[in-house]
């Protein structure tokens, strides 16, 4: 069963749920992985569809020709059934102000980053040899990351309104405001071409990272979103108004998640656009007792006005780091994050730095799937067969103390309490 969060008392504090379980760097066969095995989308009809495009962002360029030797096969130890962070940000502040809400209470506290945090962050992951690649790439395990390198998936709700603000340079450019996380994104990686890039932002359309006081040609938010997904970032669906979706009426559900996949397709490129990939709000799927019909739609897809929706993939607010999605553990249906307040952040860093969280490692091919040979059991191979992905298994000369599929120690499993946008 999965975990659900609820706002308490007005407060948007965290709520933290400890439960005893296997390590998060395992997880494999735990029941807390998916509320459900893989279920393939629903293949595309003869009818128009709102599927997204499969174009990528920004990628490097890979040789798929290119196979790991012996010798760089135990230099690299690749494991392409380990870990993938996917850290979610909500609101940012700069350096000075504080991290309260506008009407004074500190409700937001969990749920905003200074720009100097953010910039930190970044780091953190640059330093440990994390590349940043797009959501898309990961739903789709086209995982284009050079040999040794582990992939990040960078994540944004609500489209509040320091996440990305825009002014002109000397020249009359339109650019990334430095005081935006954008801005600090765009910073860091023109400074570290090495570090990848991109982002996925699940838009609210009625915030739109509001900036009134940015250049008149961003005032609209369809110039605001192409801005970003012609440099390399994805936008994705939050619902229509961040409506928790645990117990509405069937026509309000189909609104929810279809008016805003009609409203990006057009109005937005069609390579950015991420509407069929859904961020849930509150982190809340539908009573599956009080609305069965609601969860086979997430799964099996809907008619809405006459086009088949398909969502490729449903986000949560908790779980630590995401499985592979090579591996039988994935859920494109209940992909785990983790929030980037101090308490939490530092946990995963902490279990990433000292070796819980066995971290995906990659091969520098996407097109072949490295793993170690005992961990040969815990690969999709039907769907890496559909894929046309190669297997390579390999000894390691060093095998680690403990796997990603076991460890003694246990992992902490935590619910978090999104918050509501303001403005």
């Amino acid at each position: 069963m999965r975990h659900r969060a609820r706002k308490s008392g007005g407060l948007g504090s965290l709520l933290l749920v400890v439960l005893l379980l296997t390590a998060c760097g395992s997880g494999d066969g735990s029941e807390d992985i998916a509320w459900q095995p893989y279920v393939s989308p629903t293949a595309i009809s003869a009818s128009p569809t709102m599927t997204a495009s499969h174009a990528s962002p920004i990628v490097p360029t890979v040789d798929v020709s290119r196979r790991l030797s012996e010798a760089e096969l135990q230099t690299y130890q690749p494991n392409e059934l380990g870990r993938i962070p996917i850290p979610m940000y909500h609101a940012f502040v700069l350096d000075d102000q504080a991290k309260t809400s506008p009407d004074g209470g500190d409700d937001l506290d969990e749920w905003t980053r200074t720009l100097s945090e953010f910039r930190e962050d970044l780091q953190w992951y640059y330093d440990r040899d994390f590349y940043v690649i797009s959501m898309r790439s990961y739903l789709e395990n086209d995982i284009r990351v050079p040999a040794g390198k582990h992939p990040l998936v960078l994540t944004f709700d609500d489209g509040s309104t320091r996440q990305a603000m825009w002014l002109k340079d000397k020249h009359g450019k339109i650019i990334a405001d430095p005081d935006s996380a954008l801005g600090v994104m765009e910073a860091f990686y023109a400074e570290h071409p090495d570090f990848g890039r991109g982002g996925y932002f699940a838009v609210l359309v009625f915030n739109c990272f509001d900036n009134p006081n940015g250049p008149a040609e961003m005032a609209d938010c369809p110039t605001r979103l192409n801005w970003m997904i012609d440099h390399g970032y994805e936008i994705g669906n939050h619902t229509d108004g961040h409506q928790d979706l645990t117990d509405i009426s069937d026509d309000e559900f189909l609104y929810q998640i279809g008016h805003p996949i009609l409203w990006f397709r057009a109005n937005i490129e069609e390579k950015g656009d991420l509407s069929d990939v859904l961020t849930l709000p509150y982190g809340a799927y539908p009573d599956r007792d009080l609305h069965p019909d609601q969860w086979e739609w997430l799964v099996g897809g809907f008619d809405y006005h006459g086009r088949q929706v398909d969502l490729q993939g449903i986000l949560q607010v908790n779980g630590g780091p995401s499985p592979s999605p090579s591996s039988i553990t994935f859920d494109r249906y209940g992909i785990y994050r983790f929030n980037t307040d101090p308490d939490v952040l530092s946990y995963w860093h902490e279990a990433i730095d000292n070796g819980d969280v066995k971290l995906y490692t990659s091969d520098g091919n996407p097109d072949i799937v490295t793993v170690p040979e005992d961990q040969a059991a815990y690969l999709n191979t039907a769907e890496l067969d559909d894929q046309g992905k190669d297997i390579v298994l390999y000894t390691p000369s060093a095998t680690p103390s403990a796997t990603p599929h076991a460890s003694a120690r246990p992992m902490l499993s935590i619910t978090m309490i999104d918050r509501r946008p303001r403005g």
